[in-house]
């Protein structure tokens, strides 16, 4: 176990020039060429505290796959707790409204954190970066700038990108000419046909509704939610199952990871993405990371995070969730959702900020349509 955690901090003999070359990422928290010295007393001092608590989304994928921590650093015991955004939400106020501080790390989707970021419940995340490794640009899609959700590049760090679809269809119930084009949602054929996972509420269905309100228009959307018999949970499992059980055979904001599991055990082998231009965006899903402020266990959450943010890290979590890591070092593992260079620059995001306020009229519309 000791080599694993060697193989972590390893890298090779840095030439001067490489050094000065990493001084424009380091600058500001005095790592240097030191930071393996302060690498060892940040995991000596989270040897110490013994633990660590990581909020994560719901699901035994994900907890699968955030666990394996444990094996690169086994005197840390990781605790993990599997919450929506509507769970953690309100749970992270009422624990701070009561002074009590039990999270180090929330793992999830990047417009929890944008929403949480003006209540100061975030610590600057860069500091927290010890690794030259984890910062190189080189290493990530877009450079490693370009990993940060929030508009002040400070709090929420997005690690995923992946092409998100709004629409997913089981096609051994839906026939392939059958269903082509978003337009396909308003044939009164597929009434009562159509599950969603709830725009009403942040999350995949909400950033579906965002790409068909940009694209289809809101007399699309309202005919769309009104006369068409969908039915919306806010549970993803529940979503993913339905579609591929075939009870409702055309669904708009699975979670890939739910859809997955599925698969995984031969059920739902047929269900595929409906990959258009007018639904279809860069996402980052449940794939961001932040640091609490005030963390419990300040030193752990650093190793943790910079293991996230290591080609170990990601290619442990990446495979096990199947989403593509931004990380250039790791294999893809969804080639067909495969991000690249130019659809990272010019593709629409809906996991930034920056684009949010689309977003708040879509989580307003969907509450006024469906009261």
């Amino acid at each position: 176990m000791r080599k694993r955690q060697t193989r972590f901090i390893r890298i090779r003999r840095l030439s001067f020039l490489s050094i000065v070359a990493f001084v424009p990422f380091l600058a500001g928290f005095a790592h240097g060429a030191g930071w393996e010295d302060e690498w060892k007393r940040t995991l000596a001092a989270a040897k110490t505290e013994g633990r660590l608590t990581v909020s994560i989304p719901p699901g035994d994928t994900w907890r699968q796959a955030v666990i394996k921590f444990q094996d690169f650093f086994p005197e840390i015991r990781i605790e993990v707790s599997g919450q929506s955004a509507p769970d953690y939400m309100p749970r992270l106020r009422q624990e701070r409204r009561a002074g009590l501080y039990t999270i180090d790390v929330r793992m999830g989707g990047a417009r929890t954190n944008h929403q949480l970021i003006p209540e100061g419940v975030y610590a600057p995340l860069r500091p927290a970066i010890i690794s030259p490794e984890a910062l190189d640009d080189k290493k990530w899609l877009g450079g490693f700038a370009g990993g940060f959700s929030d508009q002040e590049k400070k709090y929420s760090y997005a690690y995923f990108a992946y092409l998100t679809e709004a629409l997913y269809v089981n096609r051994d119930v839906v026939p392939e000419t059958e269903f082509v084009k978003a337009a396909d949602l308003l044939n009164p054929k597929w009434k009562g046909k159509i599950a969603m996972r709830d725009p009403r509420v942040i999350g995949a269905g909400n950033a579906s509704m965002v790409l068909l309100l940009k694209n289809s228009g809101e007399e699309f959307v309202r005919r769309l939610l009104l006369n068409q018999g969908v039915v919306f949970s806010q549970d993803y499992r529940q979503v993913a199952e339905w579609v591929v059980r075939g009870q409702y055979p055309i669904g708009i904001g699975l979670s890939d990871t739910h859809l997955s599991q599925f698969q995984k055990e031969g059920v739902g082998l047929n269900v595929k993405s409906l990959i258009l231009p007018e639904t279809t965006a860069v996402n980052s899903g449940f794939g961001a990371v932040a640091l609490l402020d005030r963390a419990p266990h300040p030193n752990a959450a650093k190793v943790f995070i910079n293991w996230v943010l290591s080609r170990e890290g990601q290619a442990t979590i990446a495979p096990t969730v199947r989403v593509n890591s931004r990380r250039l070092d790791v294999g893809v593992v969804e080639s067909p959702t495969r991000v690249n260079e130019e659809q990272f620059k010019s593709w629409f995001h809906v996991s930034r900020q920056e684009n949010e306020e689309l977003a708040d009229n879509a989580l307003k519309m969907a509450k006024t349509i469906l009261k």
